[in-house]
């Protein structure tokens, strides 16, 4: 069991997390700055999802960074897990995670990010979802996107203000993407 824990350990996830269910990890190729910009937009970023299976969503893991040549943020991102309506997060919050900027790759670089939901919503097969991260401070956060669409189960989103207001399909040169990020979902009967 220890050697067990172990080897997950070292691969980022957590003993209690559950199998994987989505994901979309292709390398990145467009940056997505979450926070505060110069003209006074503040950027929030989205992926929805499709679930592939009913039961507990107790992990997303996100492909961060902080941008180059920008200090590590003291703000936490926060990250959500929403409803979504009509193909764009809706306004039910389900769960909520922060991430401290320490713990983020460092400036200028990208890595995935395990990010636990101490209150595992639960998931139906089949429904869509959306992962929402934002923060009220400068822009620092980078969460990445892959162009020309790679996941078919949803979409990259962006808002120019805090979350709780229009989304938009975000497109990169008239291309739609996806960002990068995994879910984990356990069964009904963890």
């Amino acid at each position: 069991l220890i050697a067990a824990l172990t080897s997950l350990a070292v691969v980022g996830t957590p003993a209690w997390a559950g199998t994987i269910d989505q994901q979309q990890t292709l390398q990145f190729q467009a940056s997505g700055g979450v926070g505060l910009f110069s003209d006074g937009q503040n950027f929030s970023r989205a992926q929805t999802f499709t679930a592939g299976r009913s039961g507990y969503l107790d992990q997303v893991d996100l492909a961060l960074g902080i941008g180059a040549n920008r200090p590590v943020p003291t703000t936490p991102l926060t990250i959500e897990v929403r409803n979504a309506s009509g193909g764009v997060p809706g306004s039910t919050v389900l769960a909520t995670a922060s991430v401290a900027g320490s713990s983020v790759a460092a400036p200028g670089g990208i890595a995935f990010r395990p990010i636990p939901l101490a209150a595992a919503p639960a998931v139906t097969a089949e429904t869509q979802y959306a992962i929402v991260a934002y923060v009220d401070a400068p822009i620092a956060y980078n969460w990445p996107t892959r162009l020309n669409d790679p996941y078919s189960g949803g979409n990259s989103l962006f808002n120019p203000s805090l979350p709780w207001s229009t989304w938009g399909v975000e497109l990169i040169g008239g291309v739609r993407g996806d960002r990068l990020f995994k879910t984990y979902v356990a069964p009904w009967n963890f």
